[in-house]
């Protein structure tokens, strides 16, 4: 049986709306949002150790952060995704299964935020995407 991301990605997204920061939902938005915004993405996978039967993985999300561009103050938006951004990453960093008894860790190191601009419909945001990277144990399962 395949693994399913379904749970962690779960978690992942409760943990933007329990963060304060900004409501949470799985996958990129269709329209502008009218407020700040966190969606969680599966941004791939590959299989990192095999045994006879089975393997385990990278699974890597990405935590797409919206915050309208031209909000204002606009040093407010910048120190407010700052901040999220780290309060999110220490938050993630200490909840290590996320919610699934296959998960072996998230990687540490692999917890990096890198911020941009994008324009969703007319409206600019400013957003960061937070990378997560999540070792899975029994990714799936090999037939002989």
């Amino acid at each position: 049986m395949a693994f399913d991301p379904g749970p962690i990605m779960h978690e992942l997204e409760t943990q933007l709306s329990a963060s304060g920061w900004q409501t949470g939902q799985i996958a990129e938005p269709m329209s502008p949002p009218a407020e700040r915004l966190g969606a969680v993405i599966f941004d791939g996978v590959e299989v990192t150790e095999v045994t006879l039967q089975s393997g385990s993985g990278l699974v890597r999300f990405i935590i797409r952060l919206y915050y309208q561009h031209f909000e204002e103050p606009l040093e407010g938006t910048e120190k407010d995704i700052a901040t999220a951004s780290l309060q999110l990453i220490s938050d993630i960093a200490g909840k290590y299964t996320l919610g699934d008894s296959s998960v072996r860790n998230v990687v540490p190191l692999a917890l990096n935020g890198r911020a941009g601009f994008q324009t969703v419909g007319q409206t600019a945001y400013r957003l960061v995407d937070l990378s997560v990277h999540v070792l899975v144990n029994d990714i799936g399962t090999w037939a002989a």
